[in-house]
Parts: C-alpha cells; structure tokens; sequence
C-alpha cells in the first residue's frame, strides 16, 4: 500500500459516491483527501503507525478510519459497498475522456448505460442527444472520443510520463551492464500525451545490457524495431534510415548498420514502457534520435549528408566506414554539424534545424530565470496547506513572491471565498508579510484570486474588491457548452476588464478529461495584446493549458505569458518544470514571462493602468 494506491482508492471513492447519487456531497471531501496523500512527501504509513493522520489537512476522523482499512485490508466497507451497487462497466465509462463521474451517474440511472459499449449503443440511437441537457454536440464530442479511446487506448500524461521515465531509468541503471539509463522519447520533448514512457539505456556490451532490461520488463517484455523518439518511430516511411524492424536480436552494435534495439513492456503498475538500448560510445546520436521527432532526425541526416557524412542511431559515419567522434554530448554533435544546439524541446522539424544553422534559435525561458507564481491555492479554498506552508515552501525555491489565487464564491464545489472570507484571508497574509519583513526575509505574499468568468461574461467579485487585490486571476470553470459566440464574447469580456490581470487556463481543456471550450483564441490573443492581460500556462498535469501552439502564437502576437502551477499543495510547485516544457515548446523567451520580472518590476506592473502596461520587450509599447 502506498501513498500513490491510497490516493486512488480514495479518488476511487469519490467517484463511485458520485455516481452512485446518495450523498454525492461527501465526493469533494474524499478528493481533497486524495490531493493531500497524492502530494505527501513522507510515507503515509508513517502517520498511521504514528496516530498523526488527523493532522493531515483534508483528513478527519472518517477518512482515517478508511485509510486504516487500506492498510489493514486493501479496501474499506464503504468501497465495497459502493463497487457492489455500481457495475464496473459504470466505473470504465470514467476512461472516455470528457465524460466525468456526474455525466456518467445520468447517463447509468435515466438510460442504465453500464458500459463504454452501452454507451456507443445510446449514442448510434440517438437516445444520449435526447437526453436533456446533453443535445448532438455533446453528444457528437463523446462519440469522438470513444472512437479515440478505442484507436489509441489510455495515454500517459506528461507529468505520468516524465515521472514514470524518471523512475524506470533508476532502476534500469542498477541492472547488469547498464553504464547509463536516460529518460527520452517525446516526454523529454514535453509532448503533453504520448503513448508509453521512454528511457534509453546505454552499455559497453549492448546485448548484454538488453538481457538484463528484457529479465527486469519480465515476461510481457518485447522487442520492436528502432523508436524515433515519441510516438512515431523515426524510420517510417523513410527508407533511408536503419531500423530494426521488430526482429529478435537486432544489431545494437556501433560497427554494425546503425540500427539500435527497443524492448516494450510495463511496469508493474502498469504502465507502458519503451526501452531503446544503445552503445555508449553512440550516446549523442542515441539521445537525439530517442527524443527528437520523425522530421527532426531526417532533417539532421540531411544536413550530414551535404557534408558527406551519415548520420545513423549510432553515431556518425564517415564515407570509409569509420565513426566521427564527438563527445557524447548533444552539443557536440550538433556542432559538428555545424548547428547551435538545439534544446530538446524544439526539435519538432518546424523551423529549428534553420534557426540552429543561422544561429538564430531562441533563449528559450528555464527554470531558474521564475521569481514566482501567481496562481496557487490555500486551505481557505480546496487547497491541502496553509498560506504559511504554501509560501514556506515558494521561498525553498528560491522564489521572491507568491500570489494566493483561492476560488471565487460562486464556484461552491471548491469551497469559493464569500467577500467577508476573502478580507479575513487578507489580513492573515498581512500579518504574515509583517513577520516576514520582521525578520528581514525578501518574500511577497500577493492578495489574489481566482474569479469565475460568469456565463454573462461578468465576474464574480465587484470591481471595488477586484481594485483591492494584488492578482486577479479570471477562469472559467462552468457552462463549458457554451455556442462559439458565446464563449468567445465571455473570455474577451475578462480580457478587457479593467482589474483581470491574467486569464487563467484558458482553453479550458483537461487532458483526457475534456476538450477545450468551443471559443475564437485568435481573438482573445489580439484582446490580450491591445489590453496587456498576461495569458496563463497552467503547468498542472492535467492541464497543461495554453498548449504550446497557442502560447507560441500569444507570445509572437507581443502578450504577456505567466507560468504557473495551479498548485493546491506545497509539493505541486514543483510541476512549473511541466509548463516551463510547454513554453520551451513554444519558442517563449524569458523576457516574454510575465514572473520572471523581479518583484518590483512585478508590482510596478500590476498598479499600473492597464492602458499603461508596457508589453514584453521587443513589442510595441513595451
């Protein structure tokens, strides 16, 4: 039983008591539980054994009993009640993504749909777009994504990804004749779903060390041929380039053609792991080719061509036959190709090679360049901790600030601030800036919040607490069916306000969840610009919103970017690094990044008129 598992049987919880409809209430209380384990550090077995579970915000008395059970027998009563009356098929309809657990309880009491083959039948006959409130839109939508669910199956999410590559290449790289285990693949690209998690593993004897990945994958291990980093392999379709062709004991020599092997497989969780096994005299070639995309490696290869090389999975070769040394790093042979290096996030064939060639590739924003976040969550909302622990944990990270961004009122599933809340919420963050500076630390506690763009367009505070806040960040969180029109008018009525600071995830989108709303994002990027409103990356797993293409399109269209977490626990600051992917991805400089200014620049920012906001430097009005 671990941390992970008893976050699921509780998340497990939440659902069925949601589905099931007898006190769908209580579905909210175990999914802040679920948030608050998921996020531990420590092993919650430590807090059984020592009686703490109730210290655990989101844990009372109830719960703990159930997390007791876990432990004692891997379920509770409760769960099992719930699974015997809600079929199992109920539970798989869960997988459709955009359908959730309240849409999944209609559709089970008023048309007893019981599975995702049930639910295709009531969607041929018409029975679900009859079904009020759902309608042929929404019905059209489900039907596309069980058409997706059934091509392509359940895929990893790049947090699931990047964490389960991670994982994996520890423990690849304490097996036999391992010298080095990578993760790679297109979740090294920050892809925001792929197929599998990838991990290259490099040895001085690759057959070896390829015995000893297939002995750890166990017996549903595999072999295939070579992967082109992520979801395409990169031979397809390219008869030029040496692939293995899903043969047993494919070459993985630097003296033989080129080709490297690959074995499939999953983790005993599950999960679905490709393994590429190279030479380690071939670690650069082997890097770029497990992580960039099909058009990115043909394009290099094109390049080694004009210079009379060939440059395979295994290294360069020369036309004697002999391999071209580098260093075995990535740099180095980009640079024999006569190309800046290119960071991985970029190599997606559309532009980079060029841009690398005429020196011209951007200083792609990083980690370290944030000095804060502007969207994070407290317990006085649906958060896990307190507003201490959150900035305790910011300053950790060397950030200057933080911006407290709880729901608005209306948004009562997340427990949102009445306005008398919220004051009293501003004068503990007051009391704590005054300990903060008492004791000379250089940190910012910024009043924020999260406000609900309404159906109307409207917002869910007056303007008179909007001017009184620091941030104001403008979400959209229901009537996500809203016509084009609609929505469009809805999201530019917050782009314009006078107090919207930033607008907040603004698709909309939950992967594999929900698709973005129906809405005109050329038009609410030009509203951005012309009101200088700082557009959102939301680096939450699940969102991950703006997608690249949008955040490259806002930020050449001169818009303020803001990269922030969403964080509802201390511990979900550290997904920034997935959203830092989608803005690398999206060619976003520093410069463009509304936190990366230094706290004063922030506020100068912030109280100034929106009409007098310079704009990212490079821009008009900047």
């Amino acid at each position: 039983m671990t941390n992970k598992r008893v976050a699921a049987l509780l998340e497990e919880i939440a659902d069925l008591v949601e589905i099931d409809g007898t006190d769908a209430r209580k579905a909210g209380a175990y999914r802040r539980a679920a948030r608050t384990v998921s996020a531990l550090r420590d092993d919650l077995r430590q807090y059984l054994e020592g009686d703490r579970l109730l210290s655990l915000p989101g844990i009372g008395p109830a719960i703990a009993a159930k997390i007791r059970d876990f432990y004692a027998t891997g379920s509770t009563r409760l769960l099992d009640e719930l699974r015997a009356r809600v079929p199992a098929g109920v539970q798989a309809l869960l997988a459709v993504p955009g359908l959730g657990p309240r849409t999944a309880a209609r559709l089970f009491h008023e048309l007893g749909i019981d599975s995702p083959a049930a639910l295709r039948e009531a969607l041929e006959d018409g029975r679900v777009a009859a079904l009020p409130g759902m309608g042929e839109a929404r019905a059209r939508k489900l039907r596309e994504a069980l058409d997706r669910l059934d091509r392509e199956g359940r895929r990893l999410n790049l947090g699931e990804a990047l964490a389960v590559a991670t994982a994996v290449a520890e423990e690849l790289g304490r097996q036999p004749g391992v010298a080095e285990a990578l993760p790679v693949g297109a979740a090294r690209r920050g892809v925001e779903q792929v197929e599998a998690a990838e991990v290259l593993v490099l040895a001085e004897e690759p057959a070896v060390a390829a015995a000893a990945v297939a002995a750890w994958l166990g017996p549903q291990g595999g072999t295939a041929g070579s992967s082109g980093g992520g979801d395409v392999p990169a031979g397809a379709g390219d008869q030029d380039i040496p692939a293995a062709a899903g043969g047993e004991g494919a070459p993985v020599g630097p003296d033989g053609d080129g080709t490297l092997r690959v074995l499939a497989g999953t983790t005993g969780e599950g999960w679905p792991v490709r393994v590429t096994v190279a030479p380690l005299a071939a670690r650069a070639a082997a890097l770029i080719y497990t992580t960039g995309s099909q058009a990115h490696w043909r394009q290099l290869r094109q390049r080694a061509r004009q210079r009379g090389w060939e440059l395979e999975p295994a290294g360069l070769r020369s036309p004697g036959g002999g391999r071209e040394g580098t260093s075995g790093e990535e740099a180095s042979l980009y640079r024999s190709l006569g190309l800046e290096p290119v960071p991985p996030e970029l190599r997606e064939g559309q532009g980079e090679v060029e841009a690398a060639a005429a020196g011209r590739l951007p200083r792609v924003v990083a980690v370290a360049q944030l000095r804060g976040d502007l969207h994070v969550h407290s317990r006085w909302s649906d958060g896990a901790a307190s507003i201490a622990e959150m900035a305790a944990a910011a300053r950790a990270r060397g950030y200057l600030y933080l911006a407290i961004c709880d729901h608005s009122r209306s948004l009562k599933v997340a427990h949102g601030l009445e306005i008398a809340e919220l004051e009293a919420q501003w004068a503990e963050i007051d009391r704590l800036n005054g300990e903060l500076a008492a004791a000379g630390v250089d940190f910012r506690i910024l009043k924020g919040a999260e406000v609900d763009i309404l159906k109307d367009g409207r917002l869910d505070y007056p303007d008179e607490i909007l001017a009184r806040l620091d941030v104001v960040v403008a979400s959209v969180h229901t009537h996500l069916q809203l016509d084009r029109q609609a929505m469009t008018e809805r999201l530019l009525a917050a782009a314009e306000h006078p107090h919207v600071d930033i607008i907040g995830h603004p698709t909309g989108r939950r992967l594999g969840f929900r698709d973005p709303y129906d809405a005109d994002l050329e038009a609410v990027i030009a509203a951005a610009a012309r009101y200088r409103t700082a557009l959102e990356i939301n680096a939450s797993p699940e969102r991950l919103d703006l997608p690249a293409v949008w955040a490259r399109r806002a930020a050449e269209a001169g818009v303020w970017l803001v990269i922030d977490t969403d964080a509802h626990a201390p511990e979900q600051l550290e997904q920034v690094v997935l959203g830092i992917k989608v803005a690398r991805r999206a060619w976003v400089e520093p410069g463009q990044v509304l936190n990366t200014l230094d706290r004063d620049a922030l506020l100068a920012w912030l109280e100034a008129p929106k009409g007098r906001r310079p704009g990212p430097p490079g821009t008009a009005g900047a």
